[in-house]
């Protein structure tokens, strides 16, 4: 039970690190800023939209439990109110990493998240949350994983003549719906780190050249799967196919923090243009995109144009975006250009303005700072 004086001291402390961080000369007045702790890793996750507000996820590192997913939401984007933290760890989870947002028919919010392993309990896996509360502020998470990894971030099958095949099991998509059937993506980082002999940033041509795997395992891609009940999941086959030949991305890139959702005809909202944007990262070339088309009878996503959002570095990191009641895509990505001494401040994590993402008349991306 708080007492008073529990009560009197906390205010006090609260107090002072308001105070503190209002005097960080550092701390941004536009830009989302993590409120306290540690904002690295400091993804954006689980952006949806519902009941005329815009709900956005931020991952921190909780000096008290580790990862989990901080939570606030807007009327306009610009003035945001703190909700509980949606995302904890507990016994199946080690940490919380990144993941993306579903509003079902009936308003019921479903968030997907890598669940890290737990030291000597497995090997960590997709999990899926819930929230039926019309202010989204309790959760209930599914008691098991939606996909167990068989390794971190991995999942190995075996193909119909017996050769393994290692499917991606971390970073899970937002969830969409079709014909009462929900799909989910998931990232591929840690099948390239498996045959890589050196660092990401060094996943050269010529390393590629010594590796005795097959050539569809470099690059970016992502793994589709696809369920009934939200809770029983099957692999159904890569969603789309980085296309070599065309260089659009390097060898040593992969496809992570993946989000897939349709583009309106402008800035405004409206009808939809027909085309889908899949926003990633890979990490060491940051944020990206691929504008195309969805072949649902297939269920492949098939790219026609791809673009950049961060060009000299990865700087421009981590996407995650929504799609409001207008029509309208909006985006936030981290800002990774951290103080070397940020521990010192009490806080860390910066996103970029929202933007929002359209398809121009021409076929190129529209981008904008919401309005």
């Amino acid at each position: 039970m708080t007492t008073s004086s529990d009560m009197s001291a906390m205010i006090t402390h609260a107090r002072q690190l308001r105070e503190t961080l209002l005097a960080d000369p550092h701390r941004p007045t536009y830009h989302f800023a993590t409120p306290e702790d540690i904002g690295i890793p400091g993804d954006p996750n689980g952006a949806f939209f519902a009941n005329g507000r815009y709900h956005l996820m931020y991952l921190y590192a909780c000096r008290a439990d580790g990862f989990r997913w901080g939570h606030l939401s807007s009327h306009d984007l610009v003035h945001w109110r703190a909700h509980p933290d949606a995302v904890l760890p507990d016994t199946l989870d080690g940490g919380i990493f990144s993941g993306g947002a579903f509003v079902d028919d009936d308003g019921v919010c479903y968030l997907t998240y890598w669940a890290l392993p737990v030291e000597g309990q497995g090997d960590g896996g997709i999990r899926i949350i819930k929230s039926c509360d019309p202010l989204y502020n309790s959760w209930e998470k599914f008691a098991d994983y939606a996909i167990a990894c068989t390794e971190g971030g991995i999942l190995k099958r075996a193909d119909a003549d017996g050769r393994p095949i290692y499917l991606g099991c971390a970073d899970p998509s937002n969830i969409w719906k079709k014909d009462g059937v929900y799909y989910m993506q998931t990232g591929n980082l840690c099948v390239l780190l498996k045959f890589k002999r050196d660092g990401l940033n060094t996943y050269t041509e010529e390393a590629l050249a010594e590796l005795t795997v097959p050539e569809e395992i470099y690059g970016d891609w992502v793994d589709l799967f696809s369920s009934r009940d939200l809770r029983t999941w099957e692999f159904r086959h890569r969603f789309y196919t980085r296309d070599a030949a065309n260089r659009l991305t390097d060898p040593n890139e992969d496809d992570m923090c993946p989000s897939f959702l349709p583009l309106s005809i402008g800035k405004e909202g409206g009808a939809f243009s027909g085309k889908y944007l899949q926003l990633f990262i890979s990490h060491n070339r940051g944020c990206q995109y691929y504008i195309g088309t969805y072949d649902k009878a297939r269920d492949l996503f098939l790219p026609e144009t791809h673009g950049r959002m961060s060009w000299v570095d990865n700087t421009y990191f981590a996407p995650e975006a929504l799609v409001d009641d207008k029509g309208r895509q909006i985006m936030w990505a981290w800002l990774t250009d951290n103080r070397q001494d940020e521990l010192t401040y009490g806080w860390s994590g910066v996103y970029g303005l929202p933007r929002v993402l359209w398809l121009r008349p021409d076929g190129s991306l529209g981008m904008a700072p919401a309005p």
